[in-house]
């Protein structure tokens, strides 16, 4: 939601994690949620390292903010943020209800849209330290390579809606 700040009146985000009560190693992990348009504002469906030392990153499912119809999977690793994604233009309207989810093995991601494969990344790479899944909205500054900030045009309050969240140990 936009709010008063020192720093004036801008977006405030946020997020959730399931750090403090859940970690593994490997597993299938599935989230079903929906976001509202609000150019500049975009969610983020990932894993994060239980310890707190990132990188590595896996990001599930990520848009830019946008026409909220992009799909990304992300793997970040190595002291230097390296990374390797997938990018899926126009993969669905986010604004209305899909259940996205990445299979992590040894050397391995696969990314699902509703239960359909749209991208894979094959890496030694892929971590095989203990994370936990988080949820979280944010809103990017100003002339970012990746997003932009948000503009005049997204309403007082942007919703992320998650229904459900689940972690499979076995894939």
């Amino acid at each position: 939601s936009r709010e008063r700040t020192p720093n004036g009146n801008i977006y405030a985000t946020g997020g959730a994690s399931n750090a403090k009560v859940f970690s593994q190693v490997y597993g299938k992990f599935e989230f079903r949620f929906r976001m509202d348009k609000g150019y500049g504002i975009n969610f983020v469906l990932l894993l994060w390292p239980t310890n707190d030392q990132w990188p590595p990153e896996i990001n599930i499912a990520e848009d830019d903010g946008k026409s909220r119809d992009l799909l990304t999977g992300t793997l970040h690793y190595g002291a230097g943020n390296n990374t390797i994604g997938k990018k899926a233009p126009g993969a669905a309207d986010f604004t209305k209800w899909h259940t996205v989810g990445a299979e992590w093995r040894p050397g391995s991601l696969v990314f699902k849209l509703d239960g359909k494969t749209w991208g894979t990344i094959n890496s030694p790479n892929v971590p095989n330290t203990p994370m936990s899944m988080a949820i979280q909205s944010q809103a990017w500054p100003c002339g970012g390579s990746f997003s932009d900030c948000p503009n005049t045009t997204p309403p007082p309050l942007v919703n992320l809606e998650v229904d459900w969240a689940f972690a499979y140990t076995a894939v």
